[in-house]
This record gives structure tokens, sequence and C-alpha cells, in this order.
């Protein structure tokens, strides 16, 4: 029997209950180019001159929010990603690759507005927040909203190899400097960071030839805010489901045999006819 079916004769009853209410949100299509990875084993050997990204994924979220002084009631959202990097290189094409780890991060702010409050709550129910926020400006008499966000997958759009300030001066490349028969490179745990002059503060800099491994990530996310509120609900008796647990405890085989043929898996997919006349508006260099 359907819920609809069994609630429909029965009387409502007005109940207050706690709710986390979503005051502003927004979704994004970010296009995160060139971002570095910092290899687990230090520097990408110069023999290296392919890379194949393998897998990525968000290790970890960071958000700070700080209020906006002349906007009452607005915050700005500033959020850090962390990706995990799985890398394969090759010396050339034909060669067997070689996997790496690393890491990569970017940055991405937006304002949203999630009101604002100046009292407290205290509660015997343990909270549990997996967003970490550190906002250093707010005040003690401004209470930050929750901050929530949710992220897809990354799609990787390119991964290359490129020299330390590739990416940081208009791409210009630069020689690696290897010998034309170099040497195997030491194992990757134990590959040093090349160093080269000191800089204004006397830290050592990077070599301006060390190789690096850049990526292009598309990232879908949705951000949100909110805060615990008390709203009025219509409600019904409690219930009881009618559905019954069953386990499955009969013969394998006569379990597969229920299956159903999966046609659909052995039959290729043509394309729809009104994509074959559809614009290319991916935004990714289409041809």
């Amino acid at each position: 029997m359907a819920y609809n079916e069994m609630f429909e004769n029965r009387a409502q009853e007005i109940v207050p209950i706690k709710a986390e209410r979503v005051f502003d949100s927004c979704s994004d299509k970010d296009c995160l180019a060139d971002l570095p990875v910092t290899l687990d084993c230090g520097v990408l050997p110069c023999q290296y001159t392919m890379v194949k990204c393998k897998n990525v994924w968000v290790e970890n979220v960071s958000i700070d929010i700080e209020p906006l002084n002349f906007n009452r009631g607005f915050y700005s959202v500033d959020i850090t990603y962390t990706f995990r990097v799985e890398l394969c290189v090759y010396e050339k094409m034909t060669s067997q690759p070689v996997k790496l780890y690393g890491t990569a991060a970017a940055n991405k702010n937006c304002v949203l507005y999630g009101s604002d409050i100046s009292t407290t709550s205290f509660s015997t129910a343990e909270e549990y927040n997996s967003i970490n926020f550190d906002s250093c400006t707010a005040g003690e008499d401004i209470k930050l909203p929750t901050a929530t966000v949710q992220v897809a997958k990354p799609v990787v759009l390119e991964a290359k190899i490129g020299n330390y300030f590739w990416g940081h001066h208009h791409h210009h490349h630069h020689g690696c400097g290897c010998d034309h028969n170099p040497p195997p490179p030491p194992p990757c745990g134990q590959q040093p960071m090349p160093l080269g002059n000191q800089g204004a503060e006397g830290v050592e800099m990077p070599n301006p030839n060390t190789k690096m491994v850049y990526l292009t990530l598309g990232l879908f996310s949705v951000i949100e805010l909110s805060r615990p509120v008390t709203v009025l609900a219509a409600t019904y008796e409690y219930t009881i489901p009618t559905k019954e647990c069953h386990n499955i405890s009969e013969n394998p085989c006569k379990a597969f045999d229920k299956l159903s043929f999966p046609t659909d898996e052995f039959a290729p997919q043509t394309l729809p006819a009104d994509a074959e006349t559809n614009n290319c508006n991916c935004g990714c260099g289409c041809n």
C-alpha cells in the first residue's frame, strides 16, 4: 500500500521541528587550468617526456568564511580544494610507464547570503562537521553560518610536463638540461629537489630547469550557506514499514536464473538523431 493511501484519511498535526535552512546556494562549473602537481617523490626526473593522468579525486576541502562589512548578512566563502593525483609517466611513447603520486591544490571564492544572528545555541547532542572553518576576521558577536560544499569527481581535461616557471612566464619553455644519454633516475623516494640561486630572503629557489607536471581539471560544485531554524510542519502518526525483510538463502544458481538477460549491455548505443545536428558547445577546444 502506498504511503499516500495509508495517510490520506488520517488527521494531521502541526509540530515544530529543527531543520537546517539553506539561505543561499550556488552551483558552478570551473575549469582549473595548469595546476602544478607536487609529487610525493620530489621532482620529476628529466628523462620523462610524457604523462597521463590515470586518476584524480578530491582529497580535502578547506573553507574559510568571513562576513562582508559593507553588506550585512553576506559572507565571503574561500574554498581550497586539495586533489590527490595518480600519474603514469613515460620516457617515450613505446616505453613502460612509471606510476607516480602527487597532490595539487586550487582556490575558489564566492559571496553568498547567510543571514545574521547574534545568539549562541548549546546542545547535548554532539555535532560533527567535516568542513574545516577558520575565520580570522569575524568578531565574537557574529555567528557564522554553516557552509557545505558538494563536489563531483574531477574531470581531467589535460596533463602535460613543463618547467617549473613554465606557468609563470607566459608559458616560455626552457631546455631541461638533460644529457643526450642520461643515466637511469634514482628511486622515486630518493630523488632530491634541485636547487638554484637563493631568493631575496636567502631561501633556496627551485631550479628553473626543474620539470613539473601540470593538470587542467574540470570541476562541478554546489556551495550552500545554512543555519538551524525552527519551523512548523504537518506530521502524521508514527508508522512501521509494511515491507518484510528477505534473506537470500536460496541456491545461487536459481537466483541467477531469475535475472533477465542484459540485452542492452551487448547492443552498441547509437547517437541520438537530435545530438547529431547539435552544435559542439562543450567549451573544451572541440574540433
